[in-house]
């Protein structure tokens, strides 16, 4: 739409909790600008940030740099929230005996 590009994406929240949540995320690139359009604050996008404003980060210069960045924060977001499954999962076949 006039040259913009927009994607939803729906992120997991809050996973560590005992209630997860689910939100959608819109993603909107035109040119070297990117913005996002989100009713919660994922966790993913603070990892991001927190990345961003260390002294030995890459530079982030345009909105698609930014959009890699935060893909890549949400996967690994999803990563940890697999491994964290993956445990508990363990557990619970450890307590049962299976």
């Amino acid at each position: 739409e006039n040259s913009a590009i927009f994607t939803t994406a729906t992120l997991v929240t809050r996973f560590e909790k005992d209630s997860p949540e689910t939100h959608s995320v819109t993603f909107i690139l035109k040119e070297k600008t990117l913005v996002t359009l989100r009713y919660a604050e994922p966790k993913s996008f603070d990892m991001f940030l927190s990345r961003c404003q260390r002294a030995q980060a890459e530079a982030v210069i345009s909105g698609i740099d930014v959009f890699i960045g935060l893909t890549e924060a949400i996967v690994d977001r999803l990563a940890d929230a697999h491994e964290m499954i993956g445990k508990e999962l363990a557990q619970v076949k450890w307590r049962l005996k299976i």
